[in-house]
């Protein structure tokens, strides 16, 4: 299976299909989504994500985007080594079109947390997530000089590290769950 893992791909693909979803936006959600379940159910994930699409070619292409992009977030979200990234365009795109898209990725991440089933989160997870909420209404006029790149560059590490965050704290809270005994 050939997996499609660039950013500007994979808003084609979305766009040839009619999803009505864009890349960072997808993987936004899959990644809230996860953080709050520890669990990705691919038909859920379609269900929510691609539902509109009537093309069956296009359909199964959409199918092979998400799928490549929940393994990819599995492996990184709970790696040791924080390799965690959102999907944004690369260095290439403008600070404006990156901007943009990191505000769509936290639209995604907050509503793929919600409907994965988030529970009551600690304080900094907390604020996080109500910064996420944000940055997804963020009007996205950037500079695209140092001061704009460096400031792009400083959201994307406070998302990456933010979302290691409320990952390992939604592993805890599910590790201290009280057993019911009946």
């Amino acid at each position: 299976m050939t997996t499609i893992t660039d950013f500007d791909e994979i808003n084609a693909e979305f766009i040839d299909a009619r999803t009505g979803i864009r890349a960072a936006e997808c993987h936004g959600f899959i990644s809230g989504y996860y953080c709050a379940s520890h669990n990705l159910k691919l038909e859920s994930l379609f269900e929510h994500l691609i539902s509109d699409v009537d093309d069956a070619a296009a359909m199964e292409q959409c199918h092979k985007i998400i799928a490549s992009m929940s393994l990819t977030i599995i492996k990184t979200m709970g790696s040791d080594e924080l390799t965690f990234q959102p999907l944004l365009p690369d260095d290439n795109a403008s600070v404006t079109d990156r901007a943009l898209a990191l505000s769509e990725w936290s639209a995604g991440f907050v509503s793929g947390l919600g409907i994965g089933g988030a529970i009551k989160l600690n304080d900094d997870c907390d604020e996080f997530v109500k910064d996420l909420v944000s940055m997804s209404k963020m009007e996205t006029v950037a500079s695209d000089d140092e001061e704009g790149e460096s400031a792009l560059f400083e959201l994307v590490e406070y998302i990456r590290v933010g979302v290691q965050m409320v990952y390992l704290e939604t592993v805890n809270q599910q590790e201290t769950k009280p057993e019911v005994l009946h």
